[in-house]
């Protein structure tokens, strides 16, 4: 297509002090520069005629970070319009950034925002793609979209605020998890550990645990020992429970038997 950029969209909160980054400094623009000096350096930054093929794969997290744009406009353009949308409004007036450089935050996005939301924030980019936890190329678009001119600026409705906190609870899990440094655990840089996470997620919602401490703990040990936790009949009593009354100190210290844990042992050795 004629006329058309490409380039790199960096979260420089995530891939601070990586070597992509400093790459990006010398050869790229912030989107924050008008926010100071602070701002700048942990903001999103676009470093053009630059594609994922040209870098490789990032080690996670950072590579939630690192998003490939292509746009058929001229590149002060794409970064006039990055920098027109870098605010969210809630309905009662707070505001807030939007981390669309961060692919997680935006996939979560993606979910709560409406049609015309959408394509406003979209705007000219016509293909935005990401390597996901896998190494798999995700378009998160793929094609352009129609114009959405009734718009200015995003307003989320309370329905869509939940549903975009609900959307990036695995993710708030994980790295709740990674802040407590405990040997073995590690859902950020772990597929397995965060599909886990996912699957604690998913029951935290159906059982009705508002308690983040309560859906922390839980994670924590479905991250740690997988199905043996999240199917477990006494590990899930004492989630139970933890709606009428506090259950927390016995989540965190439950562990599953060794029945349990011969259990799976053999239905993991059936299936290979």
């Amino acid at each position: 297509m004629s006329g058309l950029v490409y380039c790199l969209l960096l979260d420089g909160a995530l891939l601070r002090d990586h070597a992509l980054l400093h790459s990006a400094q010398r050869a790229g623009r912030a989107l924050y520069t008008d926010l100071g000096p602070d701002a700048s350096m942990v903001g999103p930054w676009l470093w053009p005629d630059i594609q994922l093929a040209d870098v490789g794969v990032i080690d996670l997290p950072m590579r939630h970070g690192v998003s490939e744009i292509h746009a058929a406009i001229p590149i002060d353009l794409l970064f006039a319009h990055l920098t027109r949308i870098r605010h969210l409004v809630t309905h009662d007036g707070q505001r807030y950034f939007v981390r669309y450089a961060d692919m997680r935050a935006l996939s979560s996005l993606q979910i709560a925002l409406d049609d015309a939301q959408w394509r406003f924030l979209v705007g000219p980019i016509t293909n935005w793609s990401h390597l996901t936890r896998d190494g798999t190329r995700r378009h998160i678009v793929d094609g352009p979209l129609p114009s959405s001119h009734s718009l200015n600026h995003i307003e989320l409705k309370p329905r869509q605020l939940a549903v975009l906190l609900d959307a990036g609870l695995p993710d708030l899990l994980s790295r709740a998890l990674e802040e407590l440094e405990e040997p073995g655990l590690c859902p950020e840089s772990d597929a397995s550990q965060y599909a886990q996470l996912q699957a604690a997620a998913d029951l935290v919602r159906s059982i009705g645990i508002e308690s983040f401490p309560i859906q922390r703990s839980i994670a924590r040990q479905a991250a740690l020992h997988g199905a043996q936790a999240i199917q477990s009949e006494d590990f899930l009593r004492l989630i139970e429970g933890a709606r009428w009354q506090d259950t927390l100190h016995l989540i965190d210290a439950w562990k599953p038997s060794q029945a349990l844990r011969r259990q799976h042992e053999k239905a993991a050795k059936q299936s290979t």
